[in-house]
């Protein structure tokens, strides 16, 4: 799948859920088959690396050497756009449809599936988004980390 950011002025992050292959202000189009995330500053793009523990090569390391203030406290929830919306842009959107269709139980799963797709709200307490996240590899401080970033989403 191609992703196609621009062609406005905005930061860029490219990743292959690993390491950064790119960060960098850009106007025009960008094309890429790796997971992008488009922000308004440097320092989102920089917070959304390290939400997801990206390894950052040593020419890019100057990149990375800024603070980045996060709000103290992790919002108790997000709407579910906001949620989907951060997971897409996080490239983990597919991983979390893979664990709920990966769920042996039928019941479980509809469950999952009810969680996932029909509530209004996401809660950051959730027993299934905290389960997901853990299936995914996330910390719960990558997972506070995401809940912050879909806070700021307004779509």
């Amino acid at each position: 799948m191609i992703t196609t950011l621009g062609p406005a002025p905005s930061w860029r992050l490219i990743h292959d859920g690993k390491t950064v292959l790119l960060l960098a202000e850009l106007s025009g189009y960008t094309e890429t088959a790796h997971t992008a995330f488009e922000a308004a500053t440097q320092q989102e793009c920089v917070a959304m690396a390290r939400s997801l523990a990206l390894a950052v090569p040593d020419d890019m390391a100057e990149l990375f050497a800024i603070d980045v203030a996060l709000p103290a406290e992790v919002p108790e929830s997000v709407t579910r756009a906001q949620g989907k919306a951060a997971l897409i842009t996080a490239g983990l959107w597919p991983g979390v449809l893979a664990f709920v269709a990966a769920i042996p139980d039928p019941t479980e799963r509809a469950l999952a599936e009810v969680a996932l797709n029909d509530t209004q709200q996401w809660h950051r307490s959730s027993p299934f988004f905290n389960a997901a996240g853990t299936a995914l590899g996330l910390t719960s401080e990558q997972i506070d980390a995401l809940f912050l970033e879909a806070s700021r989403i307004e779509l």
